[in-house]
């Protein structure tokens, strides 16, 4: 069928934008995409990158202070066929977490004398913690973890899934939708312990392995 820029359909093609389609995506809010990203606290070879001008003295080099210490990590998102967001994965390159990197730490934030206040922890406080995302009536917090060089693995991708699952975001109902997750064509993908995850009948997920490093585009 034809259909417009909203996705309603139209009679012919003068009316439609882009090609003819076989299939109507009925469930967009079981559509999920996700890519990573990664990156490090070192701003040594940043340049000149914010486009923010300095006036200084002739004969001296325009120069702002920042990071030079290494830290790896890596960002997930996790986003929706609505375009919502879903999960905040991060991974840090590291072989233990403890609390406040989990949470990280806000340095502007006041700081209560008791470890264990309430008022040390949330948005905006000293442990401020992780990105949430609100979908489908959830609230997901964001899934924090490490491995030896802050890179995806197969077991930490299935922990994400299951982070999403063990929060009932998509239930799994006899003749309902089954979530779909479009991934980019790591080896990670096709290892043991994401496979036997996604295909257990208790929280099955359909997934397809796209053109690698393609699936920033969705």
């Amino acid at each position: 069928e034809w259909q417009n820029k909203a996705g309603e359909k139209v009679s012919c093609e003068s009316e439609a934008t882009g090609e003819k389609v076989e299939y109507r995506v009925t469930h967009p809010d079981y559509i999920l995409h996700v890519d990573e990203v990664g990156n490090n606290t070192c701003q040594r070879d940043d340049g000149h990158k914010g486009g923010q001008k300095f006036l200084v003295e002739r004969g001296f080099q325009p120069r702002t202070s920042c990071s030079t210490s290494e830290a790896h990590w890596t960002t997930l998102g996790f986003t929706s066929g609505t375009g919502e967001p879903v999960l905040c994965g991060i991974i840090f390159a590291a072989e233990t977490l403890t609390v406040e990197d989990r949470l990280g730490i806000d340095i502007c934030a006041q700081w209560n004398d008791d470890m264990f206040s309430n008022e040390n922890y949330g948005p905006g406080k000293y442990f401020p913690g992780g990105p949430k995302c609100n979908f489908r009536g959830h609230q997901i917090p964001c899934y924090v973890t490490c491995s030896p060089k802050g890179s995806i693995t197969s077991t930490i991708l299935a922990d994400m899934i299951k982070w999403i699952d063990d929060l009932g975001v998509f239930p799994r109902v006899q003749g309902g939708p089954t979530p779909f997750l479009l991934l980019d064509g790591h080896g990670s993908r096709l290892e043991v312990p994401f496979l036997k995850y996604i295909n257990d009948v208790n929280h099955k997920w359909v997934v397809c392995i796209g053109v690698p490093n393609g699936t920033s585009i969705w």
